[in-house]
């Protein structure tokens, strides 16, 4: 199981008119506007940091690819 304070890379900025955009390693990863804007606040204001790195992946779609475990063959 995850640690609490495990960093995904992720991080986002809130613009003046609603518009919050998200960065994965240091680089632009999404953008969401209007109602999924709001929607995602709403969840991302009342979660500890892990839920809100995992909201953020989720958000941007950068989330489980299934590359996660590696093959045992390799």
């Amino acid at each position: 199981m995850e640690s609490n304070d495990e960093d995904l890379g992720f991080s986002c900025q809130i613009t003046k008119n609603g518009r919050v955009f998200f960065v994965h390693l240091n680089r632009p990863a999404g953008v969401l506007s209007g109602k999924e804007a709001s929607r995602f606040m709403a969840k991302f204001s009342q979660s500890n940091f892990q839920q809100q790195q995992l909201l953020m992946a989720k958000a941007t779609g950068h989330y489980k690819h299934g590359n996660e475990k590696q093959s045992k063959k390799r």
